[in-house]
């Protein structure tokens, strides 16, 4: 898809994400700007998973993003602070990882999109997609 894309289409304003903490299947750093995992932690448990990120730390030699590309709980943004698992975004699914009560209740999001060290999207700034 690379190749295709980016030799074939001449595309030169992708993003590439790459989701994997196996060194073995990492296609190279000239192929990647973001490093990501999904980790789904039970319901409730919002540690920071800093063992993945600093895999994944580890896989992009420090030089790339890091993200968590799907996740069910959200890491607790101070715990990311304390910890400096600074996780460039996070992709919560939808469903019951949302409205159950458990995986994060309505206390614990109104937290985490009211924290200082999320952004939200009213909060980028205006005109970054274009025309409304």
């Amino acid at each position: 898809m690379y190749q295709r894309l980016t030799d074939h289409h001449q595309l030169n304003n992708l993003i590439w994400v790459w989701n994997s903490v196996k060194e073995e299947w990492y296609p190279g750093d000239d192929m990647v700007d973001i490093v990501s995992v999904d980790v789904y932690n039970p319901a409730g448990d919002h540690s920071p998973n800093i063992a993945k990120y600093d895999e994944l730390l580890f896989l992009g030699k420090h030089k790339k993003l890091v993200a968590l590309a799907e996740n069910g709980p959200i890491p607790d943004p101070d715990l990311l602070q304390t910890y400096g698992a600074h996780w460039n975004f996070f992709n919560t699914w939808t469903g019951d990882y949302l409205r159950d009560g458990k995986t994060n209740t309505k206390e614990y999001l109104k937290k985490v999109y009211n924290h200082d060290n999320v952004i939200t999207l009213d909060e980028l700034p205006e005109g970054l997609y274009g025309s409304p």
